[in-house]
């Protein structure tokens, strides 16, 4: 930890010293750099709400037709609509190379997912529609995929005795292993 700490304060009391009003003492820097990295944090990440599961839950009433309902265990595929696709895209060159090269990425990714669920027998869905209704031993959760939080891409890991996990395609072999158990 102290490793980690000199450089730190190097660099922290550098761009400090950028800044006339600023001390560069280095132990009223490291005090600084201390009390930051102490501080909890005051907001999630987007990759944290993408994966927390109270952010997909919905009490929406939706039309049948747009609801896949499951009740084994399974493994979803969810993909950005057109909608987040367009937002994802932006407005200049830059963002939509951008979104193409996240596509390609997560495109890969799925598919490695895919093969390795494949190679255990595990069912795979790849949602149509915009809900996902999740039939637990004791309740049922509707996740809307298109919610806020949503980065458009993501995969739904599930089994009726416990809360579905969602989760990138990347971290699949680790995240398989610790929600199934197996």
């Amino acid at each position: 930890m102290k490793q980690l700490l000199l450089p730190l304060a190097a660099l922290a009391m550098i761009a400090l010293a950028c800044q006339s009003h600023q001390s560069t003492d280095p132990k009223v820097v490291l005090d600084k750099i201390i009390e930051k990295a102490t501080q909890p944090e005051e907001e999630e990440s987007d990759y944290e709400k993408a994966h927390k599961l109270e952010n997909f839950l919905s009490t929406a009433e939706p039309e049948q037709k747009d609801v896949r309902t499951i009740s084994e265990p399974c493994a979803v595929f969810v993909f950005p609509d057109s909608v987040q696709i367009a937002k994802m895209k932006g407005n200049s060159t830059e963002q939509e190379e951008d979104f193409y090269i996240a596509a390609d990425d997560n495109n890969y990714y799925d598919y490695l997912a895919s093969e390795f669920l494949d190679s255990l027998q595990v069912k795979t869905i790849h949602l149509k529609t915009r809900y996902l209704k999740c039939e637990l031993e004791n309740e049922t959760l509707l996740l809307d995929s298109r919610s806020e939080a949503s980065n458009g891409w993501f995969v739904v890991l599930f089994e009726p005795t416990q809360k579905p996990r969602l989760i990138d395609a990347i971290e699949i072999r680790k995240a398989y292993k610790e929600y199934y158990k197996r």
